[in-house]
């Protein structure tokens, strides 16, 4: 089988994302599929050598979206498209679904900000939702939240979108539960892309509320000189590290008592939150979108209000005066991960829905049945 993968994604540096794309291609390759990925630029150049060792070719996105015509007759020639991180009124996705009769999996990874649309804007969704509802075989959240959302988007059947949650390379992950009572210090780490909908900076007006935290950011983004004088004229800068990108996550992630993810908007997922859990660290969140899916409030971590500064330092005020219930969360944190965001389960779910609907290509057809992904999760 041919599988095109097309991403919205450049593999800049080596996290999670990137992790699943060398296991979805390994794992395409042991069943002698060909795989195609299309993706951002730029890639780490080891990390195209690894693609390239399990057979997967590499391709840059704006070659098709640059020279359309060809772009369909080049996706003809696949037995499927998988689509990610493209929203489906994207020119990608427009062009895929103009690739007829090439059945597509379309995965859904989007958070959802609250927009008001304008009557111009929600007749055109409403013609690509039609467009997309015809063309896509099979639908895939990244978590019931999105899965929900999609169905509820296009009007689609329930047995036209199944959930997959993000997989998550637990060996990289498998250190001891953080145990040091170092200092009275709570050593928290975040990381994010610096947008507002992170709320990265209602994790700094908590944390200014406490003496003994010290916080490490991971990301980068439009925000960061922002949040860097924020941080400043709150007097956090000399607790608060700004790290940018980074391909060692998990080594501060072994180095930190606390996650915390403050996110305000919707999200689909939160790739970050299910690391740390892996990591057997306790993880305090927003209860919003999907993250009240991964972490089970006062056993694998604590969920507070989206945008609630005081509810955020108390959580951490909590954590900050039990190290065993830093310990308890943490441990349970890394089964629920081990449960649930196993990479290698990940990538044969997806890797059979491709099977699925390039042997069953027209909409309408049952695959991986809502049922049987619940089992399996």
């Amino acid at each position: 089988m041919r599988i095109a993968l097309i991403i919205g994604l450049a593999p800049q540096k080596k996290g999670s994302l990137e992790d699943w794309l060398a296991a979805i291609a390994r794992e395409a390759s042991s069943r002698s599929h060909q795989l195609d990925i299309f993706g951002l630029e730029p890639i780490l150049p080891d990390f195209q050598t690894t693609l390239e060792g399990y057979g997967a070719t590499w391709n840059r996105v704006i070659d098709l979206s640059d020279k359309p015509l060809r772009a369909v007759r080049r996706l003809r020639g696949y037995d499927v498209v998988h689509l990610n991180f493209f929203g489906v009124g994207s020119r990608i996705a427009l062009l895929s679904f103009a690739a007829w009769p090439t059945p597509i999996v379309y995965v859904d990874h989007f958070s959802k900000r609250e927009l008001r649309m304008t009557r111009a804007a929600r007749l055109r969704r409403s013609v690509l939702t039609r467009i997309a509802r015809s063309r896509i075989a099979m639908a895939v959240g990244v978590s019931d939240f999105i899965r929900e959302h999609v169905v509820s988007l296009l009007e689609l059947r329930s047995d036209r979108a199944v959930t997959v949650y993000n997989g998550i390379d637990l060996d990289r992950f498998a250190f001891e539960p953080a145990n040091r009572d170092r200092d009275g210090t709570l050593r928290v780490l975040a990381v994010a892309n610096l947008i507002p909908e992170k709320g990265v900076d209602r994790l700094l007006e908590a944390a200014s509320r406490l003496e003994s935290v010290h916080l490490r950011i991971i990301g980068e983004g439009p925000e960061r000189e922002d949040l860097e004088e924020l941080a400043s004229s709150l007097g956090m800068a000399g607790r608060t590290e700004f790290l940018g990108l980074r391909s060692d996550v998990e080594r501060h992630l072994a180095e930190c008592d606390v996650f915390v993810h403050a996110a305000t908007w919707t999200e689909a997922f939160g790739l970050t939150v299910a690391e740390a859990m892996a990591g057997a660290r306790p993880v305090v969140a927003s209860r919003i979108g999907a993250l009240p899916e991964l972490i089970e409030h006062g056993r694998s971590g604590l969920l507070v209000p989206p945008g609630d500064d005081s509810a955020l330092a108390a959580a951490l005020q909590q954590l900050l005066e039990s190290p065993s219930l830093r310990r308890e969360l943490g441990a349970n944190a890394r089964r629920r991960a081990a449960d649930l965001f196993d990479i290698d389960r990940c990538v044969e779910h997806h890797v059979d829905l491709c099977e699925e609907v390039a042997n069953h290509p027209h909409p309408g057809v049952a695959v991986l049945g809502r049922g049987e992904n619940e089992a399996d999760r």
